[in-house]
């Protein structure tokens, strides 16, 4: 499983060169479709797989095939474009920019992971689960914000290289408004229906997963609403 899902992140990173580019030219249609594509196909394989057979091999493909999904629809889009051969002056730039990015985000690796480990060293895998379930609801709430995320970085580049800051500053305030009204309310019934969200899409010997759950959606909101300051960070 650990040599498919390997394969799955190999493809995954590789697609994200095209994805990219979608966002920095603020094509967000051909960057979501190519994330749809993957999902639709991907949810087929599973429910094919899911009811031919219970072998953890098989439903660790599904994802490869998303991801191949993935690779492939970002690379034809990406085809359309007139891209040149780097020079060794850009792939210079690009490893001065990248090197420290690279450092920070392995470390970055750590945090969201250890805390698990830790659960498993001193509770048990029961407790792990728990913690888990709580945990990956939360992280819906985060999901919703970055999308607009991803608009912002090059709509800030933009404004920025052409000196406009009163407008940064106020796509700012839009984008906070825009967040508040979306995530504000599913943050809300998250909170509330804390229970029935754990049992029903979860499972009802996890119910103490709502104790995590809650803690999280405040911090998944208020991690969504300083999204456009890290943009612009």
């Amino acid at each position: 499983v650990i040599y498919l899902m390997l394969i799955y992140f190999i493809s995954n990173n590789l697609a994200t060169i095209g994805a990219q580019t979608f966002v920095g030219r603020v094509e967000t249609a051909k960057h979501q479709l190519s994330i749809l594509a993957a999902a639709f196909i991907q949810l087929l394989a599973t429910i094919i797989v899911a009811y031919s057979t219970n072998d953890p091999y098989w439903l660790s493909i599904t994802f490869i095939i998303g991801a191949f999904t993935n690779f492939f629809f970002s690379f034809m889009l990406l085809s359309r474009y007139p891209i040149k051969k780097p020079t060794y002056k850009m792939m210079k730039s690009y490893f001065i920019f990248a090197l420290p990015i690279f450092v920070v985000s392995a470390l970055a690796t750590l945090p969201p992971n250890v805390d698990r480990v830790f659960i498993q060293l001193f509770l048990n895998a029961d407790a792990v689960a728990i913690y888990k379930g709580g945990h990956v609801f939360s992280q819906y709430i985060i999901q919703v914000s970055m999308g607009l995320g991803m608009i912002l970085f090059p709509v800030f580049s933009s404004l920025k290289s052409k000196g406009k800051d009163k407008q940064i500053v106020d796509v700012i305030y839009r984008s906070e408004r825009l967040i508040a009204i979306v995530v504000g309310p599913i943050s809300a019934m998250l909170f509330a229906l804390a229970i029935p969200v754990v049992t029903i899409l979860g499972d009802s010997i996890y119910r103490e997963s709502y104790l995590v759950l809650q803690p999280l959606v405040l911090w998944a909101f208020m991690r969504s609403m300083i999204t456009p300051y890290k943009k612009l960070i």
